[in-house]
């Protein structure tokens, strides 16, 4: 999301998360982190929501368009976070092992309805940093049909070492 933020290189001219115009989409992401509802909280001022993913998932890097670690989207949604793809949940704050779901402050209107359980695909403000922490990553074709776009494809181990 930095990367989107910085517009680093062209490709789709949409608005970027500031409502800017922007070189970059969500299509240029490459990393998405998957995660899981641990509990929700509705009945607070501002809903919320906890999540089995926090600083060692995603790092703890700020990105300079909004104020969390990551923008959320449902794991079946059509992988962008403009327009419609947006959820309106943020990682609004981040301890060891879990976040809190919060508002995302730039979505207009109500978020998507969380239950426990449910998978969410989390952008990750820093790709480098939130990969480093898995041993291997599972490969899906946002290519494929939007039945099959969830479909492993392929799974890549981890180099460690220099």
């Amino acid at each position: 999301m930095q990367q989107l933020a910085t517009k680093a290189s062209p490709s789709a001219h949409i608005e970027d998360l500031t409502g800017q115009r922007s070189n970059k989409s969500t299509a240029d992401v490459e990393l998405t982190v998957m995660a899981e509802v641990a509990s929700v909280y509705g009945d607070r001022d501002s809903p919320e929501a906890l999540i089995v993913a926090g600083s060692l998932a995603l790092g703890r890097e700020p990105c300079k368009s909004y104020s969390g670690w990551g923008l959320v989207s449902d794991w079946g949604m059509d992988s962008k976070i403009d327009g419609e793809g947006r959820s309106g949940w943020q990682v609004g704050r981040i301890s060891q092992e879990h976040g809190i779901l919060t508002v995302d402050s730039k979505f207009d209107g109500n978020p998507m309805n969380l239950t426990i359980g449910q998978r969410i695909r989390i952008w990750p403000n820093h790709a480098c940093v939130a990969d480093a922490g898995f041993g291997w990553y599972l490969v899906v074709d946002s290519d494929l049909p939007d039945d099959r776009r969830d479909e492993i494809v392929d799974v890549w181990v981890r180099w460690r070492g220099w």
